[in-house]
């Protein structure tokens, strides 16, 4: 960049013991650079350093190719030609230490440059010599003025793919990373900071790592167009939230660096694109999360109900209760209800409960004194359809001994007061589950319910309310 340094320095000290340059022998007390100030550009095809620099004749097809999107990559290498000068010689250096040094950081890969900076960074190493077995460095620094991090490297000072690479980042605020949210998945961060902890393994070229990351409180701005992936993110950031209002997940990466088609941070990005949307497509079990629910998840996808009953019982209404603790827990969602039912299936139990009920009251085993519909559903329900006495009633009734007994029924009933009576059922389910809403506080301009469906339902399937969740229609009102 133009009136920009590219690199300053304040204090450099380096304390000689002994040196034999023949010999290339070299014993060193220390090394102290103070106050090193460095501005470092990437772009799609290398960086502002390499540009200033002449064509090397004896570069090397590694160095020539090198994928700079590959952070991995682009250290192993730049280690490994520091190594090779450092394992030709004899050298001994008691400590090495960069004192509150700062850099500026910029990448022009995106259409939206993505801006760095390291400052008050203190960098040590100690004891490096040629016959060690590992190379260690430590380091701490603060991350755009705010975020604090530690890292610690170990390399094998023979081989620069035998690597091992820990960091932990603290209280760093996530917008920072906003060119790349935006430009990946199309959504910028408001708020949140970022706790991450990463561990990595590299062996002969094969990259593992383990990779904890927390963001707390987030919250999402609008949508940029273009992104390289379409993922809803305001509603999977809802998702995703625990009940503490972060974000936490584990995220490993596995690749091996030597493959040129291999990319860690679109593998990365990848990854956490796919926990993203399985979010979205599956949420019920972070709902259930939301609700209390432990290592043992309660598949809460939907609320069963009962052929012919429009009444949630005791353990339905608990069904409904922890799905409403963890909708309750995400206010971001807006809930889609939807009940289903076999309208087929419904007409045909529904014929053999009127059936049983009409006989009853016939045979005086339903009096006028039995008013309780409780007590009169349990008298219907202890009527077997193959009781004797009913099916002689019941063929005494249609003259039809050709039917079955569930086809006999309807005939009694008529298929059209069955289907009547089918209807007001499904309504009537839809304002029982709206009066337990109520009763949970749950506020209406939360969900709404689709126009009923009838369907055909696997064999044995009851009927039920399943239901889908997303953000607010526009123009919705949020409260």
């Amino acid at each position: 960049p133009l009136q920009q340094p590219l690199m300053k320095t304040g204090l450099f000290d380096m304390q000689i013991d002994s040196v034999n340059t023949a010999s290339n022998y070299y014993n060193i007390d220390h090394i102290q650079l103070d106050n090193l100030y460095l501005r470092y550009e990437l772009y799609e095809n290398g960086d502002n350093w390499t540009r200033l620099m002449e064509p090397d004749t004896n570069s090397t097809e590694e160095i020539d190719t090198l994928d700079y999107t590959n952070p991995f990559k682009v250290l192993a290498i730049y280690m490994d030609l520091m190594l090779k000068e450092y394992s030709v010689s004899q050298f001994y250096a008691k400590n090495i230490a960069m004192n509150n040094a700062e850099i500026f950081y910029t990448d022009h890969s995106l259409p939206e440059p993505f801006d760095f900076i390291i400052d008050q960074c203190y960098m040590t190493v100690n004891d490096l010599n040629t016959t060690t077995d590992r190379i260690k460095m430590n380091a701490e620094m603060r991350l755009n003025r705010a975020g604090n991090a530690t890292a610690m490297l170990s390399v094998n000072p023979h081989n620069a793919m035998d690597m091992d690479l820990e960091w932990k980042v603290s209280k760093f605020p996530f917008s920072s990373f906003n060119p790349y949210m935006t430009y990946y998945v199309g959504y910028p961060f408001t708020k949140g900071d970022a706790e991450y902890q990463s561990t990595n393994s590299i062996r002969n070229g094969m990259l593992n790592s383990s990779n904890h990351f927390v963001l707390m409180n987030p919250q999402v701005g609008s949508l940029v167009p273009n992104a390289q992936y379409k993922v809803p993110m305001k509603l999977a950031v809802s998702l995703l939230r625990n009940p503490k209002g972060n974000i936490d997940l584990n995220i490993p990466i596995e690749g091996d660096l030597n493959d040129p088609e291999y990319k860690v941070r679109k593998a990365a990005w990848k990854i956490v694109g796919n926990i993203v949307t399985k979010a979205v497509t599956a949420p019920y079990n972070l709902i259930a999360k939301a609700a209390g629910g432990g290592a043992e998840l309660e598949d809460l996808s939907d609320f069963a109900l009962k052929n012919t009953s429009a009444n949630l019982n005791d353990k339905q209404k608990q069904r409904v209760k922890k799905v409403v603790k963890g909708l309750l827990a995400k206010p971001e969602l807006f809930v889609t209800l939807t009940q289903e039912y076999d309208s087929i299936v419904e007409i045909e139990e529904l014929g053999t409960v009127e059936a049983r009920r009409r006989y009853a009251r016939e045979k005086g085993i339903i009096v006028a004194g039995d008013s309780v519909a409780s007590d009169v559903a349990m008298i219907i329900d202890s009527i077997s359809t193959k009781d004797t006495l009913f099916v002689q009633w019941l063929l005494s009734k249609t003259n039809n001994n050709v039917e079955s007994n569930i086809d006999k029924c309807i005939r009694l009933i008529g298929r059209d007061e069955l289907t009547v009576l089918q209807q007001r059922l499904v309504l009537q389910r839809q304002i029982n589950l709206v009066a337990e809403l109520d009763k949970l506080e749950v506020p209406r301009f939360r969900y709404t319910f689709t126009e009923n469906r009838s369907k055909q339902l696997p064999p044995g399937t009851q009927p039920r309310f399943s239901y889908t969740v997303g953000e607010y229609p526009p123009g919705h009102p949020t409260e």
